[in-house]
């Protein structure tokens, strides 16, 4: 699709979006932004108005991932502006996210304030494994956030955040199938008192899938179960306590990249992956809240085994992190002064079938972490917070990472918001002792990623707040990135930190409207330029991305019509078919999905949803297959 192809389908876009607005009349505009006063969970140390918080933060609610339909959380993620999906084929395959043009592994992913990122391998979450099951919220704060939450959020936060309990009882439960021999279920009890409550979820995903290779027609399956729970008491009005778990169980049939021409081609390979994600906290506030302190443990377990043709075993990876922390915060005047510290601890197994292949590795990383945050409201209309963390690493020198963010209100309509924040994001255990015979071998004197970055923005509201409008510009620099080697004498892959640094700039534009509870639309436009230290552009980020969704609620409710566009543009991506690799452009597609929903009695609604009706043909990451059009229905009760 050529740029002038692209700059006229925004123009349509627009140009659909204002007609909308003009037809629904400013007079219909029910509910405002002031009396929602979204409150951003993870935004800073503390839950803060979105209006105080001068990062740049998206939301997506449940109201909009019910209405979507969609299986696996990555969906969604593509109507958020600056974010980026890349799935490397079928359901269960690598979907990798990447915020603002920064890599998969420098994106800190929290699932209800665990670090849910993977402590094996590169440090980051397969999302592939993410189903969509009993989650409430998601937020993405954009831009490097490592003084609030350390190593990889050089990128940002994806932060998940699960069902809570309510009081008095609610259950839901789902039932679907469709394309691709797809089967979905899920269910979720909740209820409580107001003193304490439970929630329970359960979800399930099987798929015969498709084959990843473009010219194999061995399919490559998927199973997914999904179980969480969290647990709330409030023994009296100071003291609150909470345990979150959740497990996840997951085996995908994958192909396999030719070692010398870099091609997908069909194998019967498996991954089966089990991970335990937990949580026990406790709330002290005291003095009419003035101060309040928490005290918090978190684990993250995962286990990831492979196997290869004919299911015979092939290695293991074992991951653990444990951390615990605490928080102290005072309120004085217009202003919450905290003070916390964390401490973690990362463990690592390699295990080979070969009980004396050197590939086998145990490691282990400890971390302690001073962190100190200001909130402000010092005039006004005027918010400041002001973040610093020093961290203390056994492996490597200590770093200390600053942020500062703010928020001015203009006017009843208008809000400039921006940010300034430093990052890291330490080596991967895999990068550091990873070794494959004859493949790759690791390299321990690596050194942290270290980035810097800004973004400054204008929100304008409109149709009292129905309307919300936003306009950022974004910049980051990276520096001493870990980059992929390869010796031509051996044929050894390994790691390196590169000199220079590479830059990232772009803008970032999002719709939000809200018609009282008869239309929703959301629209975002990403520009981005990402370069390499040399000047090139980095591969896999599009220069343009655009999407634009919706939801019509008719009949008072017992029906409504969701659609979903997604644009992504060019983008290069390597191909290894020949040495030294070649540049080549995957070309642009547009993803097109549409769900319905109508109630035939009471707690009981049909669902159906059609994904990709253009039946588009591409490739998100060279060499890999996509799933072509595919249709779902089935019920869904709720009491």
């Amino acid at each position: 699709m050529s740029v002038a192809e692209t700059i006229l389908g925004v123009k349509a876009l627009l140009g659909c979006v204002c007609g909308s607005i003009l037809c629904a009349g400013a007079a219909s505009a029910q509910s405002t932004r002031e009396d929602l006063e979204e409150m951003i969970i993870t935004g800073a140390r503390e839950p803060l108005s979105a209006t105080q918080l001068g990062a740049s933060v998206s939301v997506i609610d449940q109201a909009r991932i019910d209405a979507r339909q969609s299986p696996i959380l990555s969906d969604l993620l593509r109507d958020v502006a600056g974010v980026s999906v890349s799935p490397t084929g079928p359901l269960g395959n690598q979907v990798q996210i990447r915020i603002r043009g920064a890599e998969g592994n420098q994106t800190l992913v929290l699932i209800d304030g665990i670090e849910a990122t993977d402590p094996v391998g590169n440090f980051e979450l397969n999302f592939a494994d993410v189903l969509s099951t009993g989650i409430e919220r998601v937020e993405v704060i954009k831009g490097a956030q490592s003084a609030l939450y350390g190593s990889e959020a050089i990128g940002g936060v994806i932060s998940i955040l699960t069902r809570n309990p309510v009081e008095g009882f609610e259950w839901e439960a789902l039932g679907e199938g469709g394309s691709f021999g797809t089967a979905r279920f899920g269910t979720t009890v909740s209820g409580g008192t107001k003193r304490m409550g439970g929630t329970f979820s359960a979800g399930y995903l099987e798929s015969d899938g498709i084959s990843a290779s473009p010219s194999g027609d061995e399919k490559d399956g998927y199973e997914n179960l999904t179980l969480s729970g969290k647990l709330r008491a409030n023994p009296f009005d100071a003291l609150r306590l909470g345990v979150t778990a959740r497990y996840v169980s997951a085996t995908s049939e994958f192909d396999a990249q030719d070692f010398f021409t870099g091609q997908v081609v069909d194998a019967d390979l498996e991954r089966d992956f089990a991970a335990f994600y937990g949580r026990a906290d406790a709330a002290l506030n005291l003095f009419d809240d003035d101060w309040r302190q928490q005290l918090w443990v978190t684990l993250t377990d995962t286990d990831s085994d492979n196997f290869g043709a004919g299911g015979s075993f092939t290695n293991s990876f074992e991951g653990e992190r444990l951390k615990f922390g605490y928080q102290s915060t005072v309120h004085y005047a217009a202003s919450d002064f905290t003070l916390a510290v964390e401490h973690e601890e990362l463990d690592f197994k390699a295990i080979n079938a070969n009980a004396q292949d050197p590939s086998n590795q145990k490691a282990n990383d400890d971390q302690t972490s001073f962190i100190g945050e200001v909130r402000s409201d010092f005039a006004p209309g005027w918010f400041l917070t002001l973040g610093v963390r020093h961290d203390m690493n056994d492996r490597f020198d200590d770093a200390t990472t600053w942020r500062a963010t703010g928020s001015i209100i203009l006017s009843q309509a208008t809000r400039l918001h921006g940010s300034y924040g430093t990052g890291v994001s330490d080596p991967t255990f895999f990068d550091r002792f990873g070794f494959f015979p004859g493949q790759f071998i690791g390299n321990d004197k690596l050194t942290p990623e270290k980035a810097r970055g800004w973004d400054l923005g204008v929100e304008y509201s409109l149709l009292d707040g129905a309307l919300v409008l936003d306009a950022t510009w974004f910049s980051s620099h990276l520096r001493d990135e870990i980059v992929g080697t390869f010796d031509a004498t051996t044929f050894l892959s390994s790691v390196e930190n590169q000199l220079g640094k590479s830059d990232r700039k772009g803008v970032e534009l999002s719709l939000d409207y809200r018609l009282s509870s008869v239309l929703e639309l959301f629209a975002s436009y990403t520009w981005l330029d990402a370069d390499e230290p040399d000047g090139s552009t980095e591969i896999r980020r599009a220069r343009h991305q655009a999407s634009l969704s919706g939801t019509w609620h008719v009949a008072q409710d017992r029906a409504d019509l969701t659609f979903a566009v997604q644009y992504n543009g060019d983008q290069d991506d390597q191909d290894f078919s020949s040495f030294p690799a070649t540049r080549v452009t995957l070309q642009s597609y547009v993803l097109v999905s549409l769900a319905g929903r109508v109630t035939l009695f009471e707690g009981l609604d049909a669902v159906a949803r059609v994904e990709n009706l253009l039946d588009d043909t591409y490739q998100a990451v060279l060499g890999f297959n996509t799933p072509g059009i595919g249709a779902y229905a089935g019920l869904r009760a709720r009491f």
